[in-house]
């Protein structure tokens, strides 16, 4: 059965993905994403449609320009600098993740009330009993309760894999947006030539570090 016969198994879904939790430089950006099958004018393009690990960045920006109109989304950005302050409150990465989930889906179900009834999936980064007490431990004061946790769910799901891309796209973005501005290169993932370079602008750019680099991350 081809993938886009898989994805068509859920007609309505909401699901969530992030970006950016490996990659030393740029925010956390997650998304919460609202397909409909019915939406989509040409089908043709369900079958492009993948986990955004595993699209190159053209294709990125292909897939997001052929879907952004034709699926609800939200997207929460959690730049650097307040993901730094954040993780040095909690020493805890997945917290952050959590509180990104719980927030791109109370900004799009609030934006869209009929929402409220659909099914929900997340690409399960912890169990559903640590995710939902991260919430509560971070004093969250509305944590939606009803949802799938399903691990590998960019692969399962359509509106998941829709997450995956339109974050990519928003963290491709930041990291131009943070390359103009810094007059820097920022490559993405954690690799020794990344971390060379980390060290690098830890020491010529000791006071904006915070703001592109997540701090946390080991850099020897």
């Amino acid at each position: 059965m081809d993938k886009a016969n898989i994805f068509l198994d859920e007609k309505i879904l909401i699901g969530t993905d992030e970006v950016g939790v490996g990659d030393f430089f740029g925010p956390l950006v997650v998304v919460a994403c609202r397909v409909n099958i019915d939406d989509f004018v040409d089908k043709k393009i369900l079958a492009q449609i993948n986990d955004s690990k595993q699209l190159s960045d053209s294709k990125i920006y292909n897939i997001f320009e052929a879907i952004k109109e034709q699926v609800k989304y939200s997207v929460v950005i959690i730049e650097n600098e307040k993901y730094n302050k954040i993780y040095d409150q909690v020493q805890n990465s997945h917290i952050l993740k959590a509180l990104g989930h719980n927030k791109a889906l109370i900004n799009l179900i609030s934006n869209n009330p009929d929402f409220k009834n659909d099914k929900i999936v997340i690409d399960e980064f912890v169990n559903s009993k640590k995710y939902f007490s991260y919430l509560e431990k971070i004093k969250e004061p509305y944590i939606f309760q009803n949802i799938t946790f399903c691990q590998k769910a960019e692969s399962k799901y359509l509106a998941v894999a829709c997450a995956s891309i339109i974050a990519r796209w928003h963290f491709l973005e930041k990291i131009k947006e943070l390359e103009t501005e810094l007059k820097i290169t920022l490559p993405l993932g954690a690799s020794n030539d990344v971390k060379t370079l980390v060290r690098q602008y830890k020491k010529i750019h000791p006071d904006k570090a915070k703001t592109f680099i997540k701090m946390h991350f080991k850099d020897s």
